[in-house]
């Protein structure tokens, strides 16, 4: 895919294809394309925060809670730096305020990114939706049932 056929999807993906190219077909790990431009990444230990950013003059950290899968650290990774690229310093965010605007948009952001298509998905584990579960593509690709749903909800 090119940037306008993500801009199709959801007009505000475009600054960020735009600061970082190489989340188009994700052509490297998150976590590499973010310490590569001077994003410092690691993990935190907040019982109740899966994820956060701070942003400060020129210096960035993206924090993630320790221990998650892989996939949910990749959706997380992918929602801060949404944060930190579409919405402005000390704006606070909490993963799990879904009803904020700014939260909404980050997460379709993210949704876009990691699900460019529509794929269809199968459940790996109980069809409860924990955290911890998660659904997977033909491709092998695990993305969270929230990520589906919420991608889901838009257009191609």
């Amino acid at each position: 895919m090119n940037k306008e056929d993500y801009y199709k999807i959801y007009p505000p993906v475009l600054p960020l294809l735009e600061r970082f190219p190489d989340l188009i077909d994700l052509v490297k790990p998150i976590e590499a394309i973010l310490e590569e431009n001077g994003i410092e990444v690691g993990p935190i230990d907040f019982p109740s925060i899966m994820g956060l950013c701070v942003k400060k003059g020129t210096r960035s950290f993206i924090g993630y809670k320790e221990g998650v899968a892989s996939h949910i650290k990749e959706e997380i990774l992918l929602h801060e730096l949404t944060h930190l690229v579409l919405h402005k310093e000390n704006t606070l965010c909490l993963i799990g305020d879904i009803v904020s605007k700014l939260e909404v948009e980050a997460w379709k952001v993210t949704a876009v990114i990691l699900i460019p298509k529509k794929y269809k998905f199968e459940s790996t584990k109980d069809e409860d939706f924990y955290i911890e579960n998660y659904l997977t593509s033909e491709e092998g690709a695990a993305r969270s049932p929230m990520l589906i749903n919420i991608r889901n909800s838009m257009s191609l």
